[in-house]
């Protein structure tokens, strides 16, 4: 920025003699409270963007202000009261511009434009009138260093850290005040990716910039008292956006990509392709979320339709080593996870020693979210808050070999898989309660699927892979081959989300119980229009994969109890080939107990938990997709006395002839 210098002196008047034009009512009041004359246009709302047609109305909304005097006066965009350089310009201008003789309108800047045009325009036009009547001596030195003023050498820590807050970001946040951010404006006011307040990112950059702007070290407890004040400020701001982290979706249907990158480069997917842009257009109303979670992506490689399927058959199934059948759902998973607000189902890799499950895990997650390098797997904790906490860091969370899974986090998990919160103490030494947003993706790998109970099983994309893994290399020729290709990788998993984004809309419904019934509907889309493109049977493939893992339930201990009651209370139907039969809760519990059966009747059963009564209502609500799929449907009905007792009762229907069988057993036994 020049330098600035007066070459006269002036004396004032009891008028101010710097004034604003604005377009709203918010900004007129926040530039009074900075001791600044504004006047707010009236024009229902509609952007200035031509001066030509505004500027009568302008002349006539001062007219009766200026007393027909001359004064500078300047038009600013809707939101540039809130950047402290263009404030330090105007007071700048303020030193000279009394009664200098200048009145100034600036033309249109369009919504969105870059600050620092902003600035330069300003002082292009205003300090070439200001010299050209002698009233200023323009030096072409710096006066302000890249990251903004620090003050005077008296002010504490705290204020001077401030002020660099305030000369490179505006305070915003979101429509609820749950989110409260810094939008970067040292490049753009929109499209650079947002510091979360209290974020370790925004920590960082305070710390980062302090020293190198002072030479010295942040005081402890400086940067906590202004990430304080600037949490109550942004509370407070107008500025108010929709924050995503890695993609959104307009209303539109444009689909958006951050690429975590320096350069803030994003993908934009609309129209059945895919272009890289280079910030956010303002119309978005929304800003990236810089954190953690979102890892740098290469610039992804132009691959087309045609060559898309080869491209990742190439790079990523050798190390995947996914079964062929089992190959389209691998794909339709990572397409799915890349669209905004899809569901995404639990990935489960199903495989024996040595079938790579652990560099499958890895591999997949790297190729729908980027890094420097491969990620390491993580072991598995059954801990609730263990894993809230990690999934709540990353977009994609994964596990190796998962082999238990407690009640309490497996309800859990069938929550993530449709986004949910968690909450938890900060530390154990205080009260106070941080509540953790959970937005990630699953993958879980391990031998087999019978220990884990039917609710999460129906929420899963089991991927069975090949018995030895392909693809042998060390851990660094591994990392190394991914990363060299993953600009193909991801440029063709880019290419197919264009081409089945259109075909969503068509896709027809899926039950969602049943043999053919299916949780994860958003995904059942996803594989539908893949099947479409690529001509693959994926679906019908997932819904024998469900299938099989509901199998495992016909060994569960409640259903062969529930189906030897109603094999013993019910009737068979020939009409329907079923068998069907109210049966009471009293006489459930009494019947699955361990502690009122007999030794030959528990052989049938095996080893099982004790149930709480009050508990037996959940469980069956749980069951009740998975059941559906084995040809077991139920519905509660009143309470009524049955069998001498009074109970809370439910009508069963069953069909699987295999389960019955089993239930004849039990029932010859009593």
């Amino acid at each position: 920025m020049a330098k600035i210098s007066l070459s006269s002196n002036f004396t004032g008047s009891t008028e101010p003699d710097l004034h604003f034009l604005v377009q709203d009512q918010a900004d007129a009041k926040a530039l009074n409270a900075l001791g600044f004359s504004s006047h707010v246009l009236h024009m229902d709302g509609t952007p200035l963007t031509d001066w030509t047609k505004g500027k009568n109305v302008a002349e006539n909304e001062l007219a009766g202000m200026v007393n027909n005097k001359s004064h500078l006066v300047l038009l600013l965009p809707r939101f540039a009261h809130e950047n402290a350089k263009i404030k330090n310009m105007a007071m700048a201008f303020g030193e000279f511009s009394r009664n200098i003789g200048i009145q100034f309108h600036n033309p249109p800047i369009e919504r969105g434009a870059l600050v620092s045009e902003v600035i330069e325009h300003f002082a292009d036009t205003i300090f070439s009138m200001a010299s050209m009547n002698g009233h200023l001596t323009i030096t072409p030195e710096s006066s302000e260093d890249a990251e903004g003023p620090t003050g005077n050498d008296d002010d504490d820590p705290a204020t001077v850290l401030f002020r660099l807050i305030a000369a490179n970001f505006t305070l915003a946040r979101t429509a609820d005040r749950e989110q409260l951010f810094v939008l970067p404006n040292d490049k753009a006011l929109l499209g650079l990716r947002a510091y979360e307040v209290g974020s370790s990112e925004l920590r960082h950059w305070m710390t980062r910039t302090y020293f190198t702007s002072t030479g010295k070290v942040v005081p402890n407890g400086a940067v906590a008292s202004v990430v304080s004040t600037i949490e109550g400020m942004c509370a407070a701001s107008n500025y108010v956006y929709k924050l995503a982290s890695r993609t959104f979706q307009t209303v539109s249907g444009d689909i958006w990509i951050d690429l975590g990158t320096d350069n803030n480069n994003a993908v934009l997917i609309k129209d059945g392709a895919w272009s890289i842009q280079t910030s956010l257009p303002y119309a978005t109303g929304t800003a990236f979320l810089r954190d953690g979670s979102v890892l740098p992506i290469q610039n992804p490689a132009v691959v087309s339709f045609q060559d898309a399927r080869g491209k990742l058959e190439k790079h990523l199934l050798p190390y995947a080593n996914v079964a062929p059948a089992d190959w389209p759902l691998m794909v339709a998973w990572m397409i799915n996870h890349m669209f905004p607000n899809h569901n995404s189902p639990i990935m489960m890799l199903l495989g024996g020693s040595g079938a790579g499950k652990s560099t499958a895990t890895a591999a997949v997650k790297y190729a729908v979210e980027g890094g420097l390098v491969l990620g390491k797997v993580g072991k598995f904790k059954d801990s609730e808050d263990d894993v809230m906490v990690a999934m709540s860091k990353a977009r994609v969370t994964m596990y190796d070999n998962v082999s238990k899974v407690s009640a309490e986090l497996s309800d859990t998990l069938c929550q993530v898989v449709h986004g949910t919160t968690h909450e938890k103490r900060k530390l154990r030494t205080d009260s106070d309660v941080v509540t953790l947003k959970i937005d990630s993706s699953l993958i879980l790998n391990g031998i087999e699927t019978g220990h884990l109970r039917g609710d999460l099983k129906s929420r899963m994309v089991p991927i069975n892979l090949n018995s030895v893994l392909v693809a042998q290399s060390s851990e660094q020729a591994l990392n190394d081959n991914i990363v060299a290709a993953h600009p193909e990788i991801y440029g063709a998993l880019l290419t197919l989300v264009a081409k089945i984004a259109p075909k969503l809309s068509e896709a027809p419904p899926f039950p969602s119980s049943g043999p053919e019934g299916m949780r994860m509907q958003s995904y059942a889309r996803v594989l539908w229009a893949l099947d479409k493109l690529w001509e693959t049977k994926g679906l019908d493939h997932y819904i024998k994969s469900l299938n099989t893992l509901s199998e495992d339930l016909l060994d569960d201990p409640l259903l062969l109890t529930i189906a030897s009651l109603v094999r013993q209370h019910g009737t068979y139907i020939e009409e329907h080939e079923a068998y069907e039969g109210v049966i009471g809760t009293k006489e459930m519990l009494h019947r699955y107990q361990p502690s009122t059966m007999s030794e030959r009747v528990q052989e049938h059963y095996g080893n099982r938990e004790p149930i709480k009564p009050q508990k037996l209502g959940g469980m069956l609500t749980r069951a009740e997709n998975e059941w559906s799929r084995l040809g077991v449907k139920f519905s509660k009905e009143a309470r009524a006395t049955i069998r001498g007792e009074q109970q809370i009762t439910y009508w069963f229907r069953i069909t699987n002839q295999e389960l019955m069988d089993q239930a004849k057993k039990v029932v010859s036994t009593l």
